[in-house]
């Protein structure tokens, strides 16, 4: 089921794409463009902390990396001394909770019992190249805590900040439209293929709201791709049926 929502979901951006001509990138100069995309590495520094929790490092160097890839962009590190830009992350979070009753538990009756069930994730995504102005992007992700649960962390660190990092309003989504919009529609098409579900999805929405009917041929190619699962698994064609499980990671 959650296949064939996908499929309608492609086919509603392509049939939206096809009647877009004209080209939106996020406001930037023709002069902007072209500077950002002379760059052919970029310094990554991440400055990442979330008050008292410890422990918690979110891989927002590795997603940058990897989509920066996909636009031919090498990534290096922060004690390299030979790059065109730097891309500066700045994060800052929150472990949230509350005061729960655990069925089971021998604090069942204990009031003091604190399980940390909810997180805020916020920060900047700045892209800085010599001679041209920068390039900003904020993003934000927010678990709410749950009314009731079956069992949660103690400690701030299990708060659920991967989650909150996933959203479609937080990083990873936000670094793909920055991408969107400073490379266009190239590295997003790659991105169609990531082994990262929710980069792929991200990938695909954005392409249906960029105006350019190019958009269209590589959500053609991902919808071709998952009927062609959807019609192997139905049929049950052992000889295909790794394609299929392939298809559907």
């Amino acid at each position: 089921m959650k296949r064939w929502k996908m499929v309608g979901f492609l086919i509603l951006l392509i049939v939206f794409c096809s009647f877009l001509n004209d080209r939106a990138l996020a406001g930037l100069s023709e002069e902007q463009i072209k500077a950002f995309r002379s760059i052919k590495s970029v310094q990554i520094i991440v400055d990442q902390a979330y008050g008292e929790t410890g422990g918690v490092r979110l891989p927002f160097e590795d997603v940058a990396q990897r989509i920066l890839g996909y636009a031919g962009v090498k990534a290096v590190g922060a004690d390299s001394k030979d790059y065109d830009a730097t891309l500066k992350i700045e994060a800052r979070g929150k472990a949230e909770g509350g005061i729960y009753s655990y069925p089971n538990s021998k604090d069942m009756f204990n009031p003091s019992t604190f399980y940390f069930t909810g997180a805020d994730l916020s920060g900047t995504i700045l892209l800085e190249a010599p001679g041209t102005p920068v390039y900003k992007k904020t993003f934000k992700g927010h678990v709410p805590t749950p009314f009731s649960i079956f069992g949660g962390p103690r400690n701030p660190s299990g708060a659920p900040f991967n989650e909150a990092f996933s959203q479609s309003g937080s990083f990873k989504a936000k670094i793909l439209e920055a991408i969107g919009d400073l490379y266009g529609i190239n590295p997003l098409a790659i991105a169609l293929k990531d082994e990262d579900t929710d980069l792929r999805e991200y990938a695909a929405s954005i392409l249906g709201e960029i105006k350019d009917s190019h958009a269209v041929e590589p959500l053609i190619e991902v919808l071709k791709d998952i009927i062609y699962m959807l019609e192997v698994v139905q049929h049950g064609h052992s000889g295909k049926l790794r394609i299929a499980l392939l298809l559907s990671h």
